[in-house]
């Protein structure tokens, strides 16, 4: 009887912390990069919210990599499950393996960075395919920003 009542602050423990985080909901999104008319495979694509915060309960920002295609589909908890809806800016980075020089690594030079990229998508609440973001090709960095983003 005195054993059965020692494990009684043990169940009562166990019980009391095995709830579980439920996961913000996501939806399913995909796409595909071409630069200069080509498949652009290795892009690594990121989606930064511009409305809220990403949900404390992801593990990171909506992000996925291009295949050999160039198609690509969004990750937040488990490959390929999607992206909370909600708009969302799109940032983009090509490493270039060949490089070793930490500063050339980008083929796309930072033209698709957060205070660069002008892409943009909203995820809504269904399957989303957002439409073929055909980039430009690109021979060196973006200018300088001037002044405060947003404010000149």
């Amino acid at each position: 009887m005195r054993s059965s009542l020692l494990l009684l602050p043990v169940i009562a423990l166990a019980l009391g912390c095995s709830q579980t985080v439920e996961k913000t909901v996501v939806y399913p999104v995909s796409g595909k990069v071409v630069y200069g008319g080509k498949a652009a495979a290795g892009v690594q694509v990121f989606l930064a919210p511009t409305a809220d915060l990403m949900p404390q309960d992801a593990p990171s920002n909506p992000h996925g990599s291009t295949g050999a295609d160039g198609t690509f589909t969004i990750t937040t908890y488990e490959p390929g499950d999607g992206a909370p809806s909600g708009p969302y800016q799109i940032l983009l980075i090509w490493p270039d393996n060949k490089q070793e020089e930490e500063n050339d690594i980008d083929k796309l030079y930072g033209w698709y960075d957060g205070r660069y990229s002008k892409l943009t998508t909203i995820v809504k609440e269904e399957s989303n395919i957002i439409p073929t973001l055909e980039l430009p090709v690109r021979n060196g960095p973006p200018p300088p920003i001037q002044g405060i983003p947003g404010k000149n």
